[in-house]
């Protein structure tokens, strides 16, 4: 598959999202920029499937993207949800290039910019500021990941639906009702109920 380089408007939400952490040379910045690749996901496509290695990290630049399990019954738990402006990606398999318990799958079409394990790693070992940037980043994570445990085991339903209705109001339409109910670990009637109370 012949590269496709990401547009200038993606260029600049990448290095928006990075600066945050970091602050590159110019020449580092290039480098990290030029790393990444364009790719298009389809509604409903699997970015990495359970028993696969992830290949990739992904940049959002357009659409949404649902993490999840299988339960031994077989049911799905949803884990998270990626969108535009985030990072994304099976971490723990990536980074240690494991094969994955988990799915990510495309909920719309997608557009991603991504970076293969190798081309990181060797950012990292070229660049202080790069391996820096993803310290600091994937320590941002496991907070969040903490944090979630913590809301999920503290909070009751009515309280981490409004949690999430505050942080992310604007993905809240455009999922279905029943994964997002898997994530906020509520039944869909729950889910229902609350929206129709909150509303």
């Amino acid at each position: 598959m012949a590269r496709q380089l990401p547009s200038l408007e993606a260029q600049d939400r990448l290095k928006k999202a990075v600066l945050g952490f970091v602050q590159p040379t110019d020449e580092a910045l290039t480098a990290f920029v030029n790393a990444w690749n364009v790719r298009t996901y389809q509604k409903n496509e699997y970015l990495c499937h359970e028993g696969e290695v992830e290949r990739y990290f992904y940049f959002i630049t357009r659409g949404i993207q649902r993490i999840f399990f299988l339960k031994p019954d077989g049911h799905e738990h949803v884990m998270g949800f990626s969108y535009d402006g985030n990072f994304s990606g099976v971490a723990d398999s990536f980074l240690g290039q494991k094969k994955s318990n988990l799915y990510l799958q495309a909920l719309t079409s997608t557009e991603a910019l991504v970076i293969d394990y190798t081309a990181l790693n060797s950012l990292f070992d070229q660049y202080k500021v790069w391996e820096r940037w993803g310290r600091l980043f994937f320590t941002q994570i496991l907070i969040g990941r903490a944090q979630r445990e913590i809301e999920m085991l503290t909070l009751s339903a009515e309280e981490r639906y409004q949690l999430f209705v505050n942080r992310q109001p604007a993905i809240l339409q455009q999922i279905p009702q029943k994964q997002l109910a898997s994530y906020l670990g509520m039944t869909p009637e729950t889910f229902s109920r609350l929206r129709r109370k909150l509303r």
